[in-house]
């Protein structure tokens, strides 16, 4: 069976450069702070913003030479050199891989060094000459956002890998992914990150390929939500390597068994948002005044983590980070062949 390895993607690459060539670092972060939001713009519209770019900074260079891709190659080129190889990297090399079937998909933060990291990661990872995806909403299957195709004239004939793999790699960008804001991270990108890996997993298994989160890079304030969604999707494995070890950690995520209490309050929540026509409104309204009123100081301890209030009649329930979470896993899982008796079972029956 296939294997879709889903990896989280830190910015380590750019503070272990920084140490490795520049004296005193400090140098470097303000040349790579200015020099960034720039060059990563670029690959977003580069019809529209390289012609401006180039003009202003780099009037020297061809129009097909983009300075992004350059320093993308030259790094990857002095990873692969010097064989100083990233988290994520190092990662792939210890797990169970099957080059010519399995794929990678890098999650990216929602800032430029974050996108830069996991481009040099996902060139490193795969077979020469091989592109590379960017998706900025994981439900777009025919992204709006360039296919990156590495220039030829500056490819890399060697990886750090053994066996890179041979299918396109994909960056998916996790909108407002950005731990230094506060509100836009708990309120927005946490519930945009659960809902993308959710969807990533659902598809894999839906495509009879089997799921993995691999946490080695970044992301450490978001490992518990991905922990939970591994928990309620059931039996996903997740991976992580330890600092300079020589193997990687694998940790079993049993399936979580969660009260169909829950269930209910949640398609209730979620039936508000639901138009008449959806295919799934008439079974999820009928729990909709649950979710409106009910009291749930008189409702099961083990429910409380999921909500955030207690109201009084006739005032709505709120959901918490982990109930947010589960109801983007919940919203996942209703076009997925393989939830989808599971789900009506649990909801139908009172």
């Amino acid at each position: 069976m296939a294997r879709r390895f889903i990896f989280t993607t830190g910015t380590s690459l750019l503070g272990n450069f920084i140490k490795k060539y520049y004296d005193p670092p400090n140098i470097a972060e303000g040349v790579f702070d200015n020099r960034f939001p720039r060059e990563i713009d670029i690959l977003h519209t580069p019809s529209v913003r390289w012609d401006g770019f180039r003009a202003f900074h780099y009037p020297e260079m061809q129009m097909d030479k983009g300075i992004a891709w350059n320093m993308i190659n030259t790094w990857s080129t002095i990873q692969a050199r010097e064989s100083y190889q990233t988290a994520e990297v190092d990662s792939l090399s210890f797990l169970p891989v099957d080059p010519e079937n399995d794929e990678v998909i890098l999650l990216a933060s929602n800032t430029p060094p974050g996108l830069f990291c996991a481009l040099v990661n996902a060139n490193l990872m795969t077979q020469h000459g091989t592109p590379v995806s960017i998706w900025e909403d994981v439900l777009q299957e025919h992204s709006q956002f360039p296919i990156v195709d590495w220039d030829p004239e500056n490819e890399i004939s060697w990886r750090p890998i053994a066996n890179p793999l041979a299918n396109p790699a994909i960056v998916l960008t996790i909108n407002q992914l950005d731990p230094n804001k506060k509100t836009t991270f708990e309120n927005q990108a946490l519930g945009n990150l659960v809902r993308s890996v959710s969807l990533l997993i659902l598809h894999a298994m839906d495509h009879n390929m089997e799921p993995h989160v691999i946490f080695t890079g970044g992301y450490k304030a978001t490992i518990p939500f991905l922990t939970l969604v591994c928990s309620w999707m059931g039996n996903i494995t997740m991976w992580s390597l330890y600092e300079d070890s020589k193997e990687i950690l694998r940790i079993p995520v049993p399936k979580a068994n969660l009260d169909s209490r829950i269930y209910r309050m949640i398609a209730g929540k979620l039936a508000l948002e639901m138009k008449q026509d959806d295919p799934y409104y008439a079974l999820f309204s009928r729990w909709t005044s649950k979710a409106n009123y009910t009291q749930l100081s008189s409702m099961d301890p083990a429910d409380q983590p999921f909500f955030v209030n207690h109201p009084q009649p006739n005032q709505p329930v709120q959901l918490s980070p982990m109930g947010k979470a589960f109801a983007e896993v919940l919203r996942a899982q209703l076009g997925s062949a393989y939830f989808k008796e599971e789900l009506k079972s649990i909801l139908s029956n009172e």
